[in-house]
């Protein structure tokens, strides 16, 4: 056991020494992840000009990945990893990594699962996938910049190739929605009418998707690459690079789902490459950046190294003949143009890059010069970003698209290391030294005569070597290279020999074993040990000491194999027989046997030797049965093995032919088949003799019609003879023919006599078809104009109208006829109420009747928007009311009646006497005033009982009181209007000369009395002049108190005095005295 492990270490050692070596110049496939969702797919995934918006990703981080090195090794150089797994696995790591965030068994698309189910019955197998787990999603939005979507892409299985037509059908597809697309897959909102998947096995339809069932080594097998056991890229089948391509409206926006999962479990990986900047444009300027010096970033130009040239090639929709231009915008950039980067001119200074692109007719490509200069400040990488106006694209519509480098001060440090190895004598090997960092485009001066100015060397040196090379980049160290030694040390053993130990041959009981032992010797010590049978089979060592061999009978070996490889990779191989103790297996069985073909049949062996006996029948690779008696049935001869075990071990066979017998295939079909050229006729094929499983091809005149159902159904422009072949599963066939004569009868179609309704009458016109062949198409005519295209039409007309009806059949047959449809005319006439005179704010019913035409009057009344025959109305002003009276056949007539508004106002002037003010003379004074003489009439009310008739009247008044003087004037319509004033007497004023407040209730206030007076106050004062009483309400009394307080005022003389103003005279002053006594 210590031997075993001691020699594995060594084994692996060396070949670490063998194989460990890297260059950076030297292909190896690579997958990065841990990049974000926008340099995946924007940087990686989609090509110059377009820019992907509203990114998602559902699954794992490090199922995304950037897989590059893949020129040789496998079918696409760079491009996005979408992974059932972890993407990096793909580089045949020592120790597979685990996913972080696989969703398992957590994810679930419907949509997936859809299409791994759609696989099976598409490719003839019956096998279905009961889930989708261990999803990666990733979405976007990107705007089409063509006609057309399309980008390459690779797929890739471990399932490859022990599960295929399994349910573990591992499923991708590629989900696009958007305008002018309509798809039976889930989509998101903004894209509502589906998608489709555009993934699939070129030329298919409909298309087959791509998974290990439908794409490998026996199935399409020109799409695959078999890489079971491969060391570049570890993933054990992959197919050709496909294209994914769809038609797109130019500049409108779409949707795309890129999608993988497991089918069924979340066991081995599956993965879909997508060709690095594959998703690209045919509508826009293609951009390309090539830098002469090389470097570290193929879109980052160095400060003062190097030249590079910016390519601008035409669009590919455009025509070449006229001159195409685009514009671009550098307003978004980090770095300056003709500042920190343009194009060098012979003084050494910078242009700047054109903020337009003009192609001339016939010139497809536009090329500029572009250096970087040294600014002398450390600012990082700085940004250009080129927003190009594509004028021309999308028709004319025009697109905006995208192109980015950056301009940087200095690429990482440079780094040259020596390099040595260790091979066997013999060994071929590829070596050069370690290179890293500075510009790019590294040089090498080997000074041995092996070497020229490669970066590798391909070696198979006798002894010991070893070589000097001097490495320098382009820039920084083109002056001062760097020398390294690249050694390789050639290791010689002792021959290789392996012995097998055990003396021969072997002899086995039943289920005996035996140990065979063998002994190495020589090589380089580090030893391989395989063990194998006359077969080739592989037998398993022992896992302690594989120089060991346990041997038992059941593995049926006759002779035994070992050899023996060291770690240089020479071979020995040394061999024992093996010998039986046992009875031989005897099998008896029918050496052949004629059966019926796809009928049910048995085929019974029997078995001596020791038993119990076990039996397996095999038909190819396939199990049929596992029992002594084969139930089967076939429809094609084939060549039976059973095999028969026993307990000690031993396995006999023998064979069996099967020979099938198949009767004649016998058909027919219906005959005297004759009909109009609309009739659908239905075929069908009658078999009356054949072995079943029958397939069907059907004839047109000798032509194929590529249907394959036992029955059509067929429709005729003219007469044709059908034929159907007909081929059973085993082999046979029949044909038989049918002759379909297509007879037209001549259309004749009719109406009618001409008919008579009302107009409020819907009347049904049938059209009769007296012959035709069916299949009619109506076109009916109602005055000439378009009216329906029914068989038949319903009418209700206003007026006498004709009608017309032309109608074709199936069969180009056409016929016509006509009628007249009569509607009765009877001449209307109407009353309504006569104009007439009424007072404002008045109302008069407005009545109106029609009479002749279809009757069922409606009544409109424009001006007040009403209907009805009565309308009550308070019109404010005078006003001609017209009305529109309808009847039910939409005869009209119409009339008016002008309703006049009277308005009328009643007013007077009051003028006083100046030699009597009780007495006043009153004069009308109406509006409007009287149109002629005696059109109104007065009532005058003075209010004290009297009254007058006269406009011009004169009154006089007792003075003892105020009145109402009231006038009604009434016009000759009758309409009355009032009019009032208030006329006012003189001034009456009582004032008291003494009051006695000691209350007693006799004369205890001081209270002045007046009338007719509009304003009044009253001053009282002591005989020092000091106010004692102030009012200006003559309803106020003093009670002899000082200004209202609790003081009293003295008995005494006090002066009072009253200013007033009376409603018909001016103010004027009194003055007194009063005396108060207590």
């Amino acid at each position: 056991m210590t031997r075993f492990f001691q020699a594995f270490s060594a084994a692996l050692l060396l070949m670490v020494s063998l194989f460990g070596f890297v260059n950076e110049n030297q292909a190896q496939l690579e997958v990065e992840t841990g990049l974000t969702l926008e340099e995946y797919v924007n940087d990686i995934l989609l090509g110059s000009g377009i820019q992907a918006t509203n990114i998602t990703y559902q699954g794992g981080t490090n199922q995304l990945g950037y897989l590059t090195g893949g020129d040789d090794v496998f079918s696409i150089s760079s491009g996005l990893v979408l992974s059932c797994d972890v993407a990096e696995n793909l580089e045949c790591p020592t120790d597979f990594l685990a996913c972080d965030g696989c969703l398992g068994a957590g994810f679930s698309d419907p949509d997936l699962l859809d299409i791994a189910n759609s696989v099976p019955g598409m490719i003839g197998e019956s096998f279905s996938v009961n889930s989708v787990n261990d999803g990666c999603v990733l979405e976007f939005d990107f705007v089409a910049a063509g006609d057309t979507v399309s980008f390459n892409y690779v797929f890739g299985s471990d399932e490859y190739e022990t599960w295929i037509n399994t349910q573990y059908n591992d499923v991708f597809a590629f989900f696009l929605s958007g305008p002018g697309i309509t798809g039976p897959y889930d989509s998101p909102a903004g894209f509502p009418d589906g998608a489709v998947n555009i993934a699939g096995v070129p030329l298919t339809d409909p298309i087959l998707p791509i998974t290990i069932s439908s794409v490998n080594s026996g199935t399409n097998s020109e799409y695959y690459v078999d890489n079971q056991g491969g060391t570049d890229v570890c993933i054990n089948g992959y197919t050709v690079p496909f294209k994914a391509e769809y038609p797109v409206e130019c500049g409108e926006t779409y949707h795309i789902k890129l999608a993988i999962a497991d089918g069924s479990d979340t066991a081995l990986e599956s993965i879909v490459v997508l060709e690095e900047g594959s998703f690209e444009s045919n509508a826009v300027v293609q951009i390309n950046l090539s830098i002469d010096v090389g470097g570290p970033e193929a879109n980052t130009i160095y400060e003062d190294c190097g030249q590079a040239t910016l390519t601008f090639e035409r669009p590919i929709e455009t025509i070449l003949e006229i001159q195409e231009m685009v514009y671009i915008d550098y307003g978004n950039s980090v770095a300056t143009n003709g500042v920190d980067y343009g194009q060098p001119q012979p003084d050494g200074s910078l242009l700047p890059l054109p903020d337009s692109v003009v192609f001339e007719p016939f010139v497809s490509i536009v090329s500029f010069d572009l250096v970087a200069e040294i600014d002398g400040i450390d600012e990082g990488p700085e940004l250009v970003e080129m927003q190009i106006e594509n004028v021309a694209a999308c028709n004319g519509g025009g697109l905006t698209t995208y192109f980015t480098f950056y301009v940087a001060e200095d690429p990482p440090p440079f780094v040259v290391s020596d390099f040595s190895t260790t091979i066997c004598q013999g060994d071929e090997i590829e070596v050069g030294p370690v290179v890293s960092g500075g510009y790019g485009n590294y040089t090498f001066d080997w000074a041995c005569p092996e070497g020229d100015d490669e970066a590798l060397l391909l070696l198979s040196p006798d002894d010991d070597w070893s070589c000097i090379v001097t490495v320098a980049d382009t820039c920084e160290l083109a002056l001062n290279p760097i020398d390294v030694e690249v050694a390789i040390e050639v290791l010689e053993f002792p021959p290789l020999e392996i012995d097998i130990t055990t003396p021969g041959p072997v002899v086995l009981e039943c289920n005996g074993t035996a140990t065979i032992s063998s002994t190495a010797l020589g090589g380089d010590g580090v030893y391989a040990y395989q063990w194998s049978d006359q077969n080739g089979d592989n037998l398993w060592g022992s896992w302690f000491d594989p120089s060991q061999l346990d041997l038992s009978t059941w593995v049926g070996a006759d002779e035994v194999f070992i050899t023996l490889t060291d770690g240089c990779g020479f071979e020995v191989m040394d061999s024992i027989e093996v010998e039986y103790n046992i009875p031989p297996i005897e099998i008896t069985v029918e050496e052949s046997v004629d059966v019926l073909c796809n009928d049910p049949f048995t085929v019974t062996a029997t078995a001596d030797g020791t038993g119990p006996f076990f039996y397996t029948w095999f038909n190819g690779n396939n199990w049929l049965d596992f029992d002594a008696t084969l139930n089967w049935q076939t429809s094609a001869d084939a060549s039976l093995v059973l095999e028969v075990s026993d307990n000690c071990g031993q396995t006999e066979s023998a064979n069996v032919e099967i020979i099938v017998e198949a009767p004649d295939v016998e058909v027919s079909l219906p005959q005297d088949l004759i009909g109009p050229c609309t009739e659908v006729f239905d075929l069908t094929a009658n078999v009356t003799s054949g072995s079943g499983g029958y397939q069907y091809t059907w004839f047109q005149n000798g032509i194929n019609m590529n249907e394959s159902d036992a029955s059509i159904d067929v429709q005729l422009g003219e007469s044709a003879t059908f034929s159907v072949n007909v081929n059973d599963g085993c082999g046979q066939s029949g044909t038989a023919s049918a002759l379909v004569t297509i007879d037209n009868p001549p259309l004749v179609v009719e109406l009618g006599p001409d008919i008579y309704a009302s107009c409020v009458d819907f009347t049904n016109i049938p059209v009769e078809i007296v012959s035709g062949a069916g299949d009619y198409a109506y076109d009916w005519f109602v005055s000439g104009d378009p009216y329906d295209q029914g068989s038949d039409i319903t009418l209700q007309s206003y007026g006498t109208v004709p009608v017309s009806v032309a109608v074709t059949d199936g069969c180009g047959g056409a016929d016509d006829d006509s009628l007249v449809y009569h509607i009765p005319d009877i001449p209307l006439s109407v009353d309504l109420t006569p104009s007439t005179t009424i007072c404002a704010g008045d109302g008069i019913s407005l009545e109106v009747e029609a009479m002749g035409g279809e009757e069922g009057f409606v009544y409109f009344w424009p001006t007040l928007n009403a209907y009805g025959p009565v309308q009550y109305i308070t019109p404010l002003q005078s006003t001609v009311y017209p009305v529109v009276a309808t009847d039910i056949c939409g005869e009209e007539i119409d009339t008016s009646t002008n309703i006049e508004v009277q308005y009328l106002f009643s007013d007077f002037v009051a003028s006083m006497s100046e030699s009597d003010e009780n007495q006043y003379t009153f004069r009308a004074t109406p509006s409007p005033e009287e149109p002629f003489p005696g059109a109104y009439s007065y009532d005058w009310d003075f209010g004290d009982g009297n009254s007058s008739d006269e406009a011009i009247t004169t009154h006089v008044f007792d003075g003892l009181s105020d009145y109402t003087v009231t006038l009604d004037v009434t016009s000759w319509v009758g309409c009355t209007n009032q009019a009032y004033t208030v006329v006012r007497g003189p001034v009456l004023l009582y004032v008291p000369t003494a009051f006695t407040p000691n209350n007693d209730g006799i004369n205890d206030a001081f209270e002045v009395v007046g009338s007719q007076i509009m304003n009044y106050e009253l001053w009282i004062m002591n005989r020092w002049g000091e106010t004692v009483f102030h009012s200006t309400d003559l309803d106020d009394v003093w009670i002899g108190d000082v200004q209202g307080g609790t003081h009293y005022a003295e008995n005494g003389i006090y002066n009072w005095i009253i200013r007033l103003k009376g409603y018909n005279t001016d103010a004027e002053e009194y003055t007194g005295t009063l005396q108060l006594m207590r």
